[in-house]
C-alpha cells in the first residue's frame, strides 16, 4: 500500500515519507498545509492505522486546521472518530476532565448547513464559543452561541494545544444543543 501524498509538496515527499517510517505524525502532516491534514489521514488511515499512529494523526489533523474543517461532511468527520481505537484517541489529547456530564458550547455563524450546530468541536469556555461565533461574523453573518449537556460517553477527545480547550464529541441524538446567544457583538 502506498502513501497518498498530493497535497505535499514535490520535493518534500521523500522527507514525508521517512517521518512516517519513523512514526512522526507532526513531520508528516507538516509537510502539507495544514487544512490538508483531514486529507492526509483519511486517505492514509490503512498505513497509519497499522504503524499504530492513526489517532495521534487524527487529533492533530482535527484540532490544527488554519481555519475549520468546514470541507468535510460531519459524517466523514464522525467516521473517521468512530474508526479510531477511543483508547489511543483519549491518550493523543490532553486528559479528559473527571466529570460525567459536561457543559459545553460552541460558537457558529452563516445559514444553513454550513452552521453546524452538532459539529465535533465545543469548548467548556464561553468566551471561547463567543470568539468562534464572532470569528467570520462579518463574512458570514448570523453569528450565534450554543450550549449543551455533552456526557462523557460522547467525548472522544480533550486537548488545551491552543488555549481553546477543545473537546472533540460526536454527541448523541438525544442531546440537542440549545441557543444561548445570537447576533454575538461584533
Amino acid at each position: 500500500m502506498s502513501l497518498w501524498m498530493e497535497p505535499i509538496p514535490q520535493g518534500l515527499q521523500l522527507k514525508a515519507r521517512g517521518a512516517i517510517a519513523a512514526g512522526d505524525v507532526l513531520g508528516f502532516l507538516g509537510f502539507a498545509s495544514n487544512e490538508y491534514g483531514i486529507d492526509l489521514v483519511m486517505h492514509n488511515r490503512p498505513i497509519l492505522q497499522a504503524k499504530g499512529i492513526y489517532e495521534t494523526a487524527l487529533v492533530q489533523a482535527v484540532t490544527r486546521p488554519r481555519v475549520n474543517n468546514l470541507r468535510y461532511t460531519l459524517g466523514d468527520l464522525r467516521l473517521l472518530l468512530q474508526l479510531a481505537d477511543r483508547a489511543r484517541l483519549v491518550k493523543a489529547g490532553d486528559p479528559i476532565p473527571e466529570k460525567r456530564q459536561f457543559t459545553l458550547y460552541r460558537g457558529v455563524a452563516g445559514r444553513g448547513r454550513n452552521r453546524r450546530i452538532r459539529g465535533i468541536s465545543w469548548t467548556d469556555d464561553l468566551s471561547k464559543a463567543h470568539w468562534f461565533a464572532k470569528r467570520f461574523a462579518n463574512i458570514l453573518g448570523n453569528s450565534a452561541v450554543y450550549c449543551a449537556a455533552v456526557p462523557r460517553s460522547a467525548v472522544y477527545v480533550y486537548t488545551n494545544g491552543r488555549n481553546e480547550r477543545e473537546y472533540i464529541v460526536v454527541l448523541p441524538k438525544t442531546v440537542k444543543p440549545s441557543l444561548i446567544q445570537t447576533e454575538v457583538d461584533r
